[in-house]
């Protein structure tokens, strides 16, 4: 087996709670394993072997002690410090909501678990990006069929790739001068409710073991998410509904810098895709993401290193990542008493893309302002949040569905019929090529396709 990257894509699909994910390790309760190997398949490294006799290396054992520290208490506890928890501290701090932030990681921004594209346009509402945050400017991305063949399709817009460290550190700033305070290092252990009112969340900080009370906890805490579960929401996740992925940086590599690649094929991404997303005109972050329910003898990263080295096998590694990203549609429930979820902790992801940063940054304004109100109102109960799951459904659902959706389809369908598609698509002008020629595409020469995907969709509705 390999070293476990503590991404928490096997925590995420645990459907009995037997693995919580600490700073420095992944923490196996083995009396709560039911043996159904969902994190076995989920790994990126295959750094989980059930039928190993080493169990895995517990985080805190029970004969471990640590001095004690009560905080002053707050109105507000973020748990996770990624685009949608800084984002949720900053709109509620500017609305005088007294935060703490809370950040397992030492440092905010690493690892980084993404592949680093946004349009500027769907967060100019939320924050102007500096230039010098950005990677590379992208005006279109190049699809590839199971066979090879290419389309080229052009942006309505220009994206960027960002360099993500640089973003949220700058993000993390301006938090902190907004009023919120930010611990790094600060790894949640529980969170008890101690009145109807009022919650008291304990996390080890500095070797110390730490408390503070408040009166509403957001998790955003990511795909293996804990905080749901502590506060009474089912944050379970399918593995047809999460994605193993595994990324490499490589440097001196040959790359059309203004392009993003996408590769399809089950030989490439079984239920996925491949992708090549530039950050200079000799580097780029070339990664892998399959579907953690097929019966892959391979990992993600083994099917990430078949593809660099068949498409560029002179290339440099300078980084590794590895992840589980949720594919899947929101919660049904994003709030409770005194809780709310954010970002991929919510599963607010482009089930079609696994694209994220977007989406969490604005469910993160929408819960910071929700949040706002309730304190203005006086009350953090389940009705007081609700304004911010009506916000996010009104303008995301209908889209998350569709999405839903086509992954469902595109993904699940044989290389045959992917060649066939994009056969059609690649008869389809360049200037022409989009979203709208792609469904007259379908409609034109795979009806039946798209009757299966309208079907779905409405039950779905339905159901």
């Amino acid at each position: 087996p390999q070293i476990c990257d503590l991404c928490g894509a096997c925590v995420g699909v645990c459907p009995s709670d037997a693995l919580i994910l600490h700073e420095q390790a992944i923490e196996f309760i083995s009396e709560k394993c039911i043996v159904c190997h969902h994190c076995e398949q989920t790994c990126p490294v295959h750094a989980i072997i059930l039928d190993s006799s080493e169990p895995a290396n517990p985080f805190m054992s029970s004969e471990a002690k640590y001095a004690e520290e009560s905080l002053p208490p707050v109105t507000c506890v973020i748990i996770g410090a990624g685009p949608a928890g800084l984002t949720t501290a900053l709109y509620a701090a500017q609305n005088g909501v007294d935060v703490l932030l809370l950040e397992r990681d030492e440092q905010v921004g690493i690892p980084v678990r993404c592949a680093e594209g946004v349009f500027q346009s769907n967060l100019k509402d939320i924050i102007a990006i500096p230039d010098e945050m950005k990677c590379a400017e992208v005006k279109g991305v190049n699809i590839f069929a199971p066979d090879g063949t290419k389309i080229e399709m052009l942006s309505p817009e220009t994206g960027f790739i960002l360099d993500r460290v640089k973003f949220e550190t700058y993000l993390a700033e301006i938090v902190v001068e907004a009023g919120a305070e930010l611990l790094t290092n600060a790894d949640v252990i529980d969170v008890k409710r101690i009145s109807p009112e009022e919650l008291e969340v304990h996390f080890l900080h500095q070797q110390i073991l730490k408390s503070v009370r408040c009166r509403i906890i957001v998790g955003a805490d990511g795909v293996e998410s804990r905080i749901g579960k502590l506060m009474g929401l089912d944050t379970s996740v399918s593995l047809t509904d999460m994605d193993s992925c595994a990324q490499y940086l490589l440097e001196d590599i040959d790359i059309n810098q203004d392009r993003c690649e996408i590769h399809f094929g089950n030989e490439v991404a079984p239920g996925g895709y491949a992708w090549v997303f530039p950050k200079s005109d000799r580097s780029a972050n070339v990664g892998v993401g399959i579907c953690a329910a097929r019966k892959n003898v391979k990992t993600a990263r083994d099917y990430l290193e078949d593809f660099v080295a068949r498409c560029y096998p002179s290339g440099r590694i300078t980084a590794f990542i590895a992840g589980g990203v949720p594919v899947a549609k929101s919660l049904s429930s994003l709030v409770n008493d005194n809780v709310l979820l954010v970002g991929d902790a919510a599963r607010q992801t482009n089930p079609l893309t696994g694209g994220g940063i977007e989406y969490s940054m604005q469910a993160g304004k929408m819960a910071g302002n929700a949040i706002a109100a309730a304190m203005q109102n006086g009350d953090f109960n389940r009705e007081s949040l609700l304004s911010y799951q009506k916000a996010w459904e009104t303008r995301f659902k209908k889209i998350q569905d569709i999405a839903y959706v086509l992954k469902s389809k595109l993904y699940s369908a044989t290389d045959i019929r992917m060649n066939e598609l994009f056969g059609d698509l690649a008869q389809v002008p360049i200037p022409k090529l989009s979203a709208r020629a792609l469904f007259m595409t379908v409609l034109k020469n795979h009806p039946i396709l798209l009757a299966k995907m309208a079907r779905s969709y409405f039950m779905d509705l339905i159901h």
